[in-house]
């Protein structure tokens, strides 16, 4: 722990502006674990994204799964007319589900739907079934498969618990009602077919939570994938996989409005030596606080991207490439301020950066040949001595 120290007030780090603490270092936490913030962002999106797709899918289906159930009831009515027990209470209570769907059907369409909600809609949907099933045949109506249709959406809306309860709650509603559709018929009760419909209603409420929980799983696995994927683990910005993915969508989108695409390409000086001096811990927490830097200065429009090692690259739409200097030179700035510095020898090397700029089509109608610009305006600032901002246009000016 001394020795720790002892580096720490050599190397000249300000305690104020340190990136953790030393405690944190003796036990052993990772930077990558600690600092999540870009990749937590980009999982609320994704989620969202996700959320949003599910609703667009499934609410008209359940819409549609709905009116047609009211459909068929009324269809079974008049094919067993003369079966229903009870036509005025029959129809009383259909009118009120036509009803209660309508409203049920405007509740589900809205973007505010509380999915919490949906349990106790399924509950009053059971409720209904099986009173059109009493009047309807009883054990022999062919309501039966509504309650099935109920448990399937449940299982998109809710979770496994809630559809096994709801699913018990729908056996525990049509025994009563196929039992007292006998009594009250004089009819004998067949405890088999019975006990089988309730058995496939308990079947098909677990396979399905099976389904869905595998489902999910899935998914969740697929979007992790697809995260990791497109985030540098350490930085919490995008990696090259994704930027070349984005290149294509900002050259389009150049192409097509007419617009600019400012390339910003940074290379951190004297990296290797203070990662070789002081270790990949140590050098870890510089390329996030770097990181973490651009994230203060550019918008969130703007596409951040760690290119290499210690190469950062950002891509800004629509700005002049005088703007964009300005972007940079503040971002040099505040890696400056940090004041990280490198024992070497009796000296102390701050830890800077240098820039390189570059805007596509104005220096290349190529967006690979306007990063190549970007990355010889780069080359020049290293030249020039290091922790300078570099146009390509200076380049060209001094060929």
């Amino acid at each position: 722990m001394k020795k720790l120290k002892g580096i720490w007030q050599t190397i000249g780090f300000d305690k104020k502006q340190i990136m953790f603490s030393l405690s944190e270092l003796k036990a052993g936490v990772k930077v990558r674990e600690m600092y999540g913030t870009g990749r937590a962002k980009l999982r609320r999106k994704l989620n969202q994204a996700y959320e949003s797709r599910i609703n667009q899918v499934y609410k008209p289906i359940i819409t549609v799964f709905r009116w047609s159930s009211v459909v068929a009831i009324l269809l079974l009515y008049f094919f067993n007319i003369n079966t229903v027990s009870s036509r005025i209470a029959f129809l009383s209570v259909f009118s009120v589900s036509v009803l209660y769907n309508a409203i049920v059907s405007m509740y589900i369409s809205k973007e505010t739907f509380n999915e919490k909600r949906s349990p106790l809609i399924a509950y009053l949907d059971i409720l209904l079934i099986s009173f059109f099933c009493y009047h309807i045949r009883g054990i022999d109506s062919d309501l039966y498969v509504l309650y099935f249709l109920v448990i399937k959406y449940c299982v998109i809306f809710s979770d496994s618990a809630n559809t096994i309860y709801i699913s018990l709650f729908a056996i525990t509603c049509y025994l009563l009602t196929c039992i007292l559709h006998s009594i009250k018929s004089g009819e004998e009760i067949r405890w088999i077919r019975l006990i089988i419909k309730c058995m496939l209603i308990m079947l098909d409420a677990v396979g399905t939570s099976i389904i869905r929980k595998e489902i999910r799983m899935y998914n969740k696995l697929h979007r992790q994938e697809f995260r990791l994927a497109r985030i540098d683990r350490l930085t919490g910005l995008a990696n090259r996989r994704y930027l070349e993915q984005k290149l294509k969508e900002e050259t389009t989108y150049a192409d097509s409005s007419g617009g600019r695409i400012n390339i910003l390409l940074f290379d951190l000086d004297n990296f290797k030596k203070y990662n070789d001096t002081y270790g990949h811990i140590l050098g870890d927490s510089v390329l996030f606080e770097f990181s973490r830097i651009i994230r203060e200065v550019i918008r969130k429009s703007d596409v951040a991207v760690r290119y290499g090692g210690e190469e950062f690259m950002v891509l800004i739409r629509d700005i002049d490439i005088v703007i964009a200097k300005s972007v940079a030179e503040r971002i040099r700035r505040k890696l400056e301020e940090r004041n990280i510095c490198i024992k070497d020898q009796d000296n102390l090397i701050r830890m800077t950066v240098s820039c390189g700029i570059a805007q596509y089509p104005t220096h290349a109608c190529d967006i690979r040949t306007a990063i190549d610009c970007a990355d010889k305006a780069l080359y020049h600032a290293k030249k020039m001595g290091r922790n300078k901002v570099v146009c390509y246009d200076e380049v060209m000016s001094q060929a």
